[in-house]
């Protein structure tokens, strides 16, 4: 026996005491080893998979918090992720291999999908990453369908999908590192509405470095449904004339796309209208969006202040153009032709609201059958302040019949309007007035013709301006001015 401490008490010496230490030490090793057990179970386990069958069975059981590919796939059919899980591809791809592939079905029609089950009330989150799927131009691309939380896309890359690279249906989605090309339908991303009550609308978040390269980068059919966040890109709306499903037809924004890689500045087709072009091209400061319109009358409909127009493709007219607010209007070096107007009216009219208008480069022809401009109101019609710089107006080909069918005192320009007209400037325009007759006395037109006439407006600057007058029975004068009007000429 030994003593211990000062109270003279004596112990073993055959080391009893370490062994409780050594089986205590045991018991917290085997407790941690339980605890951390339980939280493994809590939070799942993870299943490395090298086969489409492997992650089916994976997708199947609600054990596998995530999913690993330690392969390339080949999918048979369309994978469905219906739970919530991360799928890490390691870099590896997904293939579509099957010979044929559903056209129909939101759960058989795409390579991938994720959809929460329809007879389960609880929302799924979802991460895809470091995963490459390749459509082989068989199945659509990867289908988000109402999964009621967030799904998080990191370094995806989808090629050669049937239809849309992606296709996001209510639901949230955050990405980036993506790279998407060879989309059927031509539209990288597409953000559409889900069909419940409460999802009957989409949001995309773009982050990071992106490869979109499909000509359609991001696109949406519900423009004012959808929130897409996105730094760097341009936005454009389409307006066109379209029939859905066997509806009316009806002029509207039907769609609106996101681009850094093409400029629709320029004369483009209109989707779901083969043959047919965007007229104009307005730019609207606020909210900085283009608008790519099939119509340029109904375009008008849609000006605001300080919007900027672009004529796009050559124009025929055969109803009036009217402009209610203060645009910039440029021709672009295209053409309008004014055939034959409702009421013999101004192909072209600045409206009292309108003052501070600017046409540069217009170009306006009247054809041989035109009544546009008839009773001194012009084809151009300035009711308000207007600068008119370049281009043409020529109404030197259009007909007037001695019976006044097409009307008389046809003119090119002309300003009216009282003191709400005061400043407009017209310089650099060549103006040619009506010329012939279509039958009569040797071709002679009865009636005067104008190519400005100035009744009632002040300060009226016309400078640098070409006239070219007609052959008439009467006059064909260059500038006329009437009813107290001061300018110079």
């Amino acid at each position: 026996m030994m003593k211990t401490g000062c109270t003279g008490t004596e112990r073993p010496k055959n080391g009893t005491g370490g062994l409780r230490r050594v089986v205590l030490a045991l018991a917290v090793l085997l407790l941690t080893c339980v605890l951390m057990a339980g939280a493994v179970s809590a939070e799942g386990t993870t299943a490395a998979v090298d086969t489409y069958d492997q992650l089916i069975e994976a997708l199947a059981d609600d054990t596998k918090s995530s999913i690993t590919l330690t392969a390339s796939i080949d999918a048979t059919a369309e994978i469905l992720v219906n739970r919530s899980v991360t799928i890490d591809g390691g870099g590896f791809t997904i293939k579509a291999t099957a010979e044929s592939w559903p056209t129909t079905g939101n759960t058989e029609k795409h390579l991938l999908g994720i959809m929460k089950k329809t007879d389960v009330a609880n929302d799924i989150t979802v991460t895809l990453k470091n995963l490459k799927l390749d459509s082989a131009s068989k199945a659509m691309g990867l289908n988000i369908f109402e999964p009621g939380k967030t799904v998080t896309l990191t370094d995806l890359t989808l090629t050669n999908s049937a239809g849309s690279g992606i296709t996001i249906n209510g639901a949230t989605v955050e990405a980036s590192g993506l790279t998407i090309s060879g989309s059927k339908w031509g539209q990288s991303i597409d953000v559409g509405l889900g069909t419940a009550e409460n999802v009957k609308t989409s949001s995309l978040t773009l982050s990071g470095t992106n490869t979109l390269s499909d000509v359609y980068q991001i696109n949406t059919d519900n423009p004012d449904a959808v929130t897409v966040n996105v730094d760097g890109y341009t936005i454009y709306d389409w307006y066109y004339w379209y029939t859905d499903e066997g509806k009316f037809m009806k002029y509207d924004n039907y769609k609106r796309t996101w681009t850094t890689n093409r400029d629709f500045a320029t004369a483009v087709e209109i989707p779901k209208v083969p043959g047919s072009n965007a007229a104009v091209l307005v730019y609207d400061t606020e909210p900085n969006v283009y608008a790519l319109h099939q119509d340029i009358g109904n375009a008008t409909k849609h000006f605001k202040a300080d919007d900027s127009v672009t004529q796009l493709q050559d124009i025929t007219l055969t109803e009036p153009i009217t402009i209610d607010e203060a645009i910039t209007f440029d021709g672009n070096g295209k053409e309008i032709t004014v055939g034959k107007m409702t009421n013999r009216a101004a192909a072209l009219t600045v409206t009292e609201t309108a003052a501070g208008t600017t046409l540069k480069n217009l170009n306006m022809t009247a054809s041989s059958d035109s009544n546009t401009g008839a009773t001194m109101q012009g084809m151009v019609n300035l009711l308000a302040k207007t600068t008119i710089q370049g281009g043409k107006l020529d109404m030197s080909e259009m007909s007037l019949d001695v019976d006044g069918t097409y009307g008389s005192n046809p003119t090119v320009v002309c300003i009216a309007g009282g003191d709400k007209n005061d400043g407009t400037t017209i310089s650099g325009v060549t103006m040619s007035a009506p010329k012939r007759k279509s039958s009569g006395d040797s071709g002679v037109v009865h009636s005067n013709t104008f190519c400005v006439f100035i009744n009632s407006a002040k300060n009226v600057k016309l400078d640098g301006n070409t006239f070219n007058l007609g052959d008439t029975a009467k006059r064909s004068v260059g500038v006329e001015v009437r009813g107290g009007s001061t300018g110079t000429v």
